[in-house]
C-alpha cells in the first residue's frame, strides 16, 4: 500500500484519485468501523481583482467551495458537527462542515450553497465579536503590513522574545503576507494579554496606527445567527475573545468556555452542542474545561480524520487546498492516516495520574 505521506504519493495523487484508489480505500476504513472527516472553513468570498487579503481573510471562492461539498457527497453522508463524535458505525463514513470565526459571508454565501445541496454545517462564533465592527487581532496586524511604507522589518526589534530574528522584506504583498504568517504564529503562541502591546509596538516599528475596528468584511449578528438556527444549521461556540487556551489562567477558561457558552446559549434560546478551541490549540485544562460545560463534541485544527475511538473533546479537522479534486482527495487521504496515527500514539502513552 502506497503511504499517501510519502512525496511519491502527493506526486501521484492524480492518478490515485482518478484511479480509485482513494475511495477504494475510504471504504476499507468504513468497513473497518467507520469515520467521520470534519472539514474545517473561515470565510466563504469570491476573489477580488488585486486582492490584497491575507491567509484566512481570502477564504474559499464560492465555485470552488460548491465543488467541495459536491465531492464530499459523492463519496460520504453529512452529518451535523455535534454528531462527529458518535460512532458512525461500520461501513459508514459521514463528513460535516464547520466555519470559525463568524464571518458574515458564510451567512450570505456559504449557507445557500449548503441548504441548496442538503448539507448540515455549524458555525463557531467568538461572542464579544458577534455584530461588531471589532477586528480580530490577525486582522489588525495584516491591516498594519499592508498600510506601512516600510520595506522590511527587523523581526527582533519588532517582537523580542518571540525566537525571530532576521530582517524579513516587505517588498511586495507576497512577501508581507509570509511575515504575517511568521508573526501570528509567534503572537499565538504567547498570552493572550501580551498581543495589544504587542502590535502596539509593530505599528510603532512600522510607522502605522493600530485599528481596532473598521471591517471591510463584517462579521454574523445575532438575527443571522438565529435565522441560521432556524434554518437548521447549528450555531456553535468558538470562546469569548479567541485566546490561546493552553496559555488561559482558571479563571480565564471559566469566562472563554463556560461564560461564552452561557451568553451564546441565553443569546439563542437553545442549548449549544459543540466547541472549537481558538487557534485549535488543545490542553489538558482546556479539554477538562469544555467537557465539564455538557457540549456533545470540541474540534481542534489538528490535521486529521475522526476515527472510533478518538477523544469526543479534541476531534481533528482537515483543510482542502487548491482547487482540483485530486488534492481534496488526498488532504481527505492523509486525514485518515493522521487519525490513525494518532490513534496510535495515545494507546501507547502512559496513563495519566
Amino acid at each position: 500500500m502506497i503511504a499517501p505521506l510519502t512525496t511519491l504519493a502527493k506526486a501521484l495523487s492524480p492518478l490515485l484519485h482518478a484511479s480509485g484508489y482513494f475511495a477504494w480505500s475510504w471504504r476499507r476504513w468504513a468497513r473497518a468501523g467507520g469515520a467521520t472527516v470534519a472539514l474545517c472553513y473561515h470565510r466563504v468570498a469570491p476573489a477580488e481583482p488585486g486582492d490584497a487579503r491575507f491567509n484566512v481573510e481570502r477564504g474559499t471562492d464560492p465555485v470552488t467551495f460548491e465543488a467541495q461539498m459536491r465531492f464530499m457527497l459523492h463519496h460520504f453522508d453529512p452529518v451535523l458537527p455535534s454528531a462527529a463524535a458518535q460512532p458512525a458505525g461500520a461501513g459508514r463514513i459521514r463528513f460535516c462542515v464547520t466555519f470559525d470565526d463568524g464571518y458574515a459571508d458564510n451567512f450570505r454565501v456559504a449557507a445557500p450553497i449548503l441548504a441548496r445541496l442538503g448539507i448540515p454545517a455549524a458555525f463557531y462564533v467568538v461572542t464579544k465579536y458577534v455584530g461588531t465592527e471589532r477586528l480580530y487581532w490577525w486582522e489588525q496586524l495584516a491591516g498594519m503590513l499592508r498600510r506601512t511604507a516600510s520595506l522590511a522589518l527587523d523581526l527582533e526589534q519588532a517582537l523580542p522574545g518571540s525566537g525571530l530574528s532576521g530582517t524579513a522584506s516587505l517588498a511586495n504583498a507576497h512577501q508581507r503576507e509570509r511575515v504575517h504568517s511568521r508573526l501570528c504564529a509567534a503572537l499565538t503562541d504567547g498570552p493572550h494579554a501580551a498581543v495589544a502591546p504587542a502590535l502596539a509596538r509593530l505599528g510603532e516599528t512600522l510607522g502605522v496606527p493600530v485599528m481596532e475596528e473598521g471591517r471591510d468584511f463584517p462579521l454574523m449578528d445575532w438575527p443571522q445567527l438565529r435565522e441560521l438556527q432556524d434554518r437548521g444549521f447549528e450555531i456553535g461556540c468558538h470562546s469569548a475573545s479567541h485566546p490561546n487556551l493552553q496559555r488561559a489562567t482558571p479563571e480565564q477558561l471559566r469566562l472563554e468556555v463556560h461564560g461564552a457558552l452561557t451568553e451564546l446559549q441565553a443569546r439563542l434560546d437553545q442549548p449549544v452542542r459543540s466547541y472549537v478551541y481558538p487557534y485549535g490549540r488543545i490542553g489538558p485544562e482546556a479539554v477538562a474545561a469544555v467537557a465539564e460545560a455538557g457540549v456533545a463534541a470540541a474540534f481542534s485544527t489538528c490535521a486529521g480524520v475522526i476515527l472510533p475511538g478518538a477523544a469526543p473533546f479534541a476531534l481533528p479537522r482537515i483543510e482542502f487546498n487548491r482547487r482540483q479534486a485530486f488534492a481534496w482527495g488526498y488532504n481527505v487521504q492523509r486525514g485518515f492516516m493522521n487519525g490513525a496515527a494518532a490513534l496510535r500514539d495515545n494507546a501507547h502513552a502512559p496513563p495519566r495520574v
